[in-house]
């Protein structure tokens, strides 16, 4: 009888510590932020937009180009894409120029 109440005991101190373990707070995750020296690039909201419209121009111009030109010179594209974006274009220039199409 007596070996049943110390496995009784351990089961509830067993159970106690889980249940208790599950309290815990999760540890605090730290945010970087920018040094207070960084200046922005950008000295106004809309000069911001205007430089991205700039260059989203440049890059539509630039794969008009390319699909005029029936998907040839897509390294055209390398000065406003990432390197997966410029793998996707070329598929895609590529597929276009298999295909003999042109704009």
């Amino acid at each position: 009888m007596r070996m049943s109440r110390r496995v009784a005991g351990l089961a509830i101190v067993a159970a106690a510590a889980l249940l208790l373990g599950g309290c815990a707070q999760p540890a605090a995750r730290v945010i970087p932020t920018a040094p207070a020296t960084m200046k922005p690039v950008f000295a106004t909201d809309a000069d911001a937009l205007a430089a991205a419209e700039k260059s989203f121009a440049g890059y539509l111009a630039a794969s008009d180009l390319i699909a005029h030109d029936g998907g040839v010179g897509v390294e055209r594209l390398a000065s406003w894409d990432t390197d997966s974006q410029l793998a996707l274009d070329t598929k895609t220039f590529d597929g276009m120029r298999s295909r003999g199409e042109h704009t």
